[in-house]
């Protein structure tokens, strides 16, 4: 399925922008930056976005209107999320947020909190992340801003749920759907439609969350909110895979896929690929799982997201472990590195145990057995002791034996 933008009103906003550049309004030009920005962005052209928002803030600069510089930092520091740039993202908001301090601008103050928790949830930072949405919902609820309450609490539900905390979440979610309903906001009824999707999803509840996500489908279909409509394709497709229907699941990442290209969302695009590989793995399609494992791995890369990087950089290993050990080794290695700049104890065990794989493949008693010690310290230290116990039954196997065998 292939949904066609409008590109006339471009042509409009790029007529105003010239109309207003030859008269050397710069007050106007920088709302024409950020309308044409906004429009960038919905056609999935983040280059053209990122240039017209920092036109603005460089016109903003100029004017010493600190609103509009603020503006243009939360705009640049959006951008760098859909790109997952997250640590840019980061530098953007706040610098925005101190703006609004500055200047005692509440509702930007609220909007900036909200923001960097969405960075902070999507780092791993859930603390940070849920001081920040609570600071959010406190301001908005003394300006007594629903459609903002309603985000935050929005987003709330969606930390609790991806922490497990499923009665915390569902109170938020449902709080949150209240108020889109109240003031009557279609875009955030259907974003909390996939919300209680994926809540019921974990309930193992599948005709429920199906349900949830064909009804946002339809809504956000309705009103042409293309992320909305990738994000709910995606819901389905893992809701029957789930339910063991690989074909349609494929079906309906594939055109989620497709969506999050036509957005430019470099994030949820190499998460579609994962997504994908893992689906192939399962059918023991390795070569297709690879590929597509490859092309998320790549995509981490770019943007610099360690931690998926270093998953990535495992799974492959273990896909390659029995079809091209060199390959396999080099992505051990890389995954060791990555973990060890995150301080993952558990991660680097994980590699320690691919690397100490390929040694025993290969022969190599003694440097299987110190990789595979490291590993064992590395677990007991984090309280898995049953991983620990199988590293030195394999230990001991070796030296029992006087051959080694894979862990």
């Amino acid at each position: 399925m292939t949904f066609v933008l409008d590109t006339s009103n471009g042509q409009s906003l790029l007529t105003s922008l010239n109309k207003h550049e030859a008269a050397g309004d710069r007050v106007a030009l920088v709302q024409d930056c950020f309308a044409l920005g906004e429009y960038y962005c919905a056609q999935g052209s983040l280059p053209q976005a990122e240039s017209m928002y920092r036109r603005a803030l460089v016109l903003s600069e100029a004017l010493k209107d600190r609103a509009q510089v603020a503006i243009a930092y939360i705009q640049l520091g959006l951008l760098c999320e859909m790109q997952g740039q997250l640590g840019q993202a980061e530098f953007f908001l706040e610098e925005a947020l101190g703006i609004y301090q500055e200047i005692g601008d509440v509702q930007g103050e609220a909007d900036a909190h909200g923001y960097l928790g969405l960075v902070g949830q999507m780092e791993g930072q859930f603390d940070t992340a849920q001081i920040m949405y609570g600071m959010s919902l406190a301001l908005n609820e003394r300006l007594e801003n629903l459609g903002k309450q309603a985000e935050d609490s929005g987003n709330l539900g969606n930390l609790y749920l991806v922490q497990g905390e499923l009665k915390q979440a569902e109170a938020m979610l449902k709080r949150s759907l209240d108020l889109y309903e109240e003031i009557g906001d279609q875009k955030g009824i259907g974003s909390q439609y996939h919300s209680l999707g994926n809540l019921y999803l974990e309930k193992e509840d599948w005709p429920t969350a199906i349900g949830f996500f064909e009804q946002g489908l339809a809504l956000h279909r309705e009103v042409e909110y293309t992320i909305g409509m990738a994000l709910h394709l995606e819901g389905l497709g893992r809701a029957y895979w789930q339910i063991g229907e690989p074909t349609q699941a494929e079906t309906l990442f594939r055109r989620a896929l497709e969506l999050f290209h036509q957005l430019g969302h470099r994030g949820n695009i190499a998460n579609m690929h994962n997504s994908l590989a893992t689906l192939y793995l399962e059918q023991e399609d390795s070569e297709a799982a690879c590929r597509e494992l490859e092309t998320a791995l790549d995509l981490y890369e770019e943007m610099g997201q360690k931690g998926p990087l270093g998953q990535a950089c495992k799974q492959l290993a273990d896909m390659y472990f029995n079809l091209d050990v060199k390959r396999a080794e080099l992505l051990y290695r890389r995954a060791l590195d990555v973990y060890q700049d995150l301080q993952d104890e558990q991660g680097r065990g994980g590699a320690y145990v691919g690397l100490g794989n390929v040694a025993a493949q290969r022969g190599n008693a003694n440097q299987a057995i110190g990789m595979w010690i490291a590993a064992s310290k590395l677990f007991e230290g984090l309280g898995l002791m049953d991983q620990a116990a199988h590293l030195a039954e394999a230990v001991q196997d070796v030296w029992n034996r006087g051959s080694v065998r894979v862990a």
